[in-house]
């Protein structure tokens, strides 16, 4: 009789001890669904009255369609609808500079819209233009794996414009 106890009670606790592993394993996989589906970039502006850039909105890429140099076209897409009025701005390549990685973006004119006379004119209109462009690409607060800087041309040459200094150098998060 105490054998059978015994193997009862041994029994008993080898259940426990699987039904318990297994509950921690659907747990951990239930832990693994609450990863986003969705990568969040922020979409930046300039505060023209103090010249701050804050986050206006977000813009959302499904994790599994993430891409560095899609993600880069998803955010320079939107800023160029939504702040430079459809202008062209286009990744052109991403390439790696010592250990760093380096993202070549041209702006470029369209029709009877221009940045040099719309965008890159007087100080203030130069310095959100330069913040805008700047900020959107190098995406400060983003964690996730992400280019470490940017270089700008426009219409394919090297920018050269005193209302837009930043534009002409490499910048870097």
């Amino acid at each position: 009789m105490k054998k059978k106890t015994i193997g009862f009670i041994f029994i008993c606790l080898i259940g426990v001890i699987i039904f318990g592993f297994k509950e921690t394993i659907d747990n951990n996989e239930n832990e693994d669904s609450t990863i986003p589906s969705t990568i969040v970039f922020n979409v930046y502006d300039v505060d023209s009255k103090d010249m701050e850039v804050k986050k206006e909105t977000e813009l959302r890429i499904a994790r599994k369609d993430y891409d560095i140099k899609e993600s880069l076209e998803s955010i320079l897409n939107t800023i160029s609808e939504e702040k430079f009025e459809g202008l062209k701005i286009d990744v052109k390549s991403i390439v790696s500079e010592g250990e760093k990685s380096i993202v070549n973006i041209d702006l470029r004119d369209i029709e009877d819209k221009s940045f040099k006379e719309d965008y890159f004119k007087g100080v203030e209109r130069g310095g959100i233009t330069e913040s805008i462009l700047i900020e959107n690409v190098l995406q400060r607060e983003f964690e996730g794996e992400w280019i470490d800087g940017v270089r700008f041309t426009y219409n394919g040459e090297k920018i050269k414009y005193n209302h837009v200094p930043l534009l002409e150098y490499v910048n870097y998060r």
